[in-house]
């Protein structure tokens, strides 16, 4: 464990706080540094990546959808992500492509390519895309593209 001093971030290095309870021209000593200016600050030097137990599939993002290790309801999670040895290794995970869209896979970066600004409209939610329910479709013409 290192421990610094580093400068207050609650009085900026004052000693002093002056908020919404001190009025006019008048502050407090800070409640954080007792007066000092300084905090202490402790940290850990990074040394490798430690193992989180308990995982066994890893995903790029949620993407807003709840995910699991496992198939479920129709969704195969196993095609998606990749295994955590596989991403310890350095393997980058793969879409999940039964639960969303390469739009929402790419950050909408695909929109204008595959015609999804005019399919979900200004102003809606990639949920409304007309193609929805086809979204294999368009995860064939994202793949073409590339």
């Amino acid at each position: 464990m290192i421990t610094i001093n580093i400068k207050c971030q609650t009085c900026n290095g004052t000693g002093l706080y002056s908020g919404t309870g001190e009025r006019g021209k008048c502050a407090v000593v800070c409640n954080l540094c007792k007066g000092k200016g300084c905090v202490d600050f402790r940290y850990e030097e990074f040394a490798k990546r430690e193992k989180r137990y308990g995982v066994v599939r890893v995903f790029e993002s949620s993407h807003g959808f709840v995910h699991s290790h496992e198939d479920k309801n129709g969704i195969k999670f196993s095609k998606g992500g990749t295994s955590y040895e596989e991403w310890l290794k350095g393997a980058d995970p793969k879409p999940v492509k039964d639960l969303y869209c390469p739009m929402v896979w790419t950050g909408q970066k695909c929109s204008s390519t595959l015609g999804c600004d005019k399919l979900v409209g200004l102003g809606n939610r990639i949920s409304s895309c007309r193609r929805q329910d086809t979204k294999a479709q368009c995860w064939i013409q994202w793949e073409a593209q590339k």
